[in-house]
């Protein structure tokens, strides 16, 4: 049987922009997207007749965790502006990963998400980059 594996070309980040676009707007120059681990809590709930002796847990809250990205950063383009005042809003913004493929349909994850660092690098001998972290809240919804 041969794999259905695919590299991540193509794939895109997006995020919401109110005005003037009113749509999601890709982020430019990304070199890679590292996706949300999913996680929930483990909640002990180990009492005196536990059989035994065997601690119990119950499932507790879930976490969406965060999406990182790298980019080639240019300063003062769309994008660095575009996540700049994203970090500045007090609100949470709509984004979204599309992950593409010529042979099926368009995947994709859309969440609520806050910048929480935004990080720039400017080696003397090599390209700047810039890291962008972002912390989802609620749930993700997975969906064409």
């Amino acid at each position: 049987m041969t794999t259905n594996a695919k590299i991540g070309y193509g794939n895109l980040f997006q995020l919401f922009q109110a005005a003037p676009a009113n749509d999601f707007v890709t982020v430019a120059e990304v070199t890679s997207i590292t996706m949300p681990p999913q996680q929930r809590d483990a909640i002990e709930a180990t009492h005196t007749e536990s059989p035994e002796g065997w601690r119990e847990f119950i499932p507790g809250l879930k976490n969406a965790g965060e999406v990182k990205l790298e980019m080639n950063f240019v300063a003062a383009s769309d994008s660095d502006s575009l996540i700049r005042s994203t970090f500045d809003s007090d609100d949470l913004t709509r984004a979204r990963i599309l992950f593409r493929s010529p042979d099926s349909p368009t995947e994709a994850i859309t969440m609520d998400v806050i910048v929480t660092n935004y990080e720039v690098s400017g080696p003397i001998a090599d390209k700047m980059v810039a890291s962008v972290t972002l912390r989802i809240s609620g749930k993700p919804v997975w969906g064409h």
